[in-house]
């Protein structure tokens, strides 16, 4: 996470570094290691690379088994 943290993006969205695949499952993954308590970085990068959007799918997933 500090290593993508760290990357230099000049305000490209994650879409344009890592490509349509990489950049849903990146927004999946943060949101499912914010979920699970995972800190302050993981808000971060949501916030950075994603506007702060949570993805809703995964976000739909965990209510289901919480």
């Amino acid at each position: 996470m500090r290593a993508l943290q760290d990357l230099p993006h000049g305000n490209r969205a994650a879409v344009a570094i890592l490509g349509d695949v990489d950049a849903i499952k990146l927004r999946s993954s943060l949101t499912l290691f914010e979920a699970a308590g995972g800190g302050d970085l993981f808000s971060a990068a949501l916030d950075r690379w994603f506007g702060g959007v949570r993805d809703d799918g995964t976000l739909t997933i965990l209510a289901r088994i919480s």
